[in-house]
């Protein structure tokens, strides 16, 4: 078995929806993904591990900063890496002032 469509580089806003993916040779294996070396595991409501014949997915419904890292998934000694680069959205928020004048 092996990686027949890798991972790749992914950036994106802060709050935004991505999506890392990969395809391999066999339908309904089970891959791991890591996040800096980390096993990464569905524990927030935030992203979710997808499987869809060959395909895999690690989908992200709302980036955080902290999402920034080094990817990788891998089934059996085959490996893929992808950076994802999440860039904080400033949002401007107008203040308006009164000046109490009449």
């Amino acid at each position: 078995m092996y990686i027949t469509i890798p991972l790749q580089d992914k950036q994106c806003k802060e709050f935004e929806e991505v999506s890392l993916e990969c395809e391999i040779s066999k339908p309904d294996r089970k891959v791991q993904w890591y996040k800096d070396g980390q096993e990464v595991l569905p524990v927030d409501a935030r992203f979710e591990i997808q499987v869809e014949g060959c395909s895999h997915k690690l989908l992200f419904h709302e980036t955080l900063l902290e999402d920034t890292g080094n990817y990788m998934v891998k089934i059996g000694d085959q490996t893929s890496l992808a950076k994802l680069d999440v860039e904080g959205n400033c949002k401007v928020r107008q203040i308006r002032s009164s000046s109490g004048h009449s």
